[in-house]
C-alpha cells in the first residue's frame, strides 16, 4: 500500500470543512441526519 499523505491531508481538509458548513448550517445537518437515516 502507497502513502500518500498529501491525498489524506485534502480529505482532512474537506472533512474540516464539511464539518464546519454542517455547524452553520441547519440545512445541512438535516440533510446529513437523513443521508444517514437512509443509509
Amino acid at each position: 500500500v502507497t502513502c500518500k499523505p498529501h491525498v489524506d491531508s485534502v480529505r482532512d481538509r474537506i472533512a474540516m470543512i464539511r464539518a464546519q458548513i454542517i455547524e452553520r448550517s441547519p440545512v445541512w445537518e438535516m440533510l446529513h441526519k437523513r443521508q444517514l437515516l437512509d443509509a
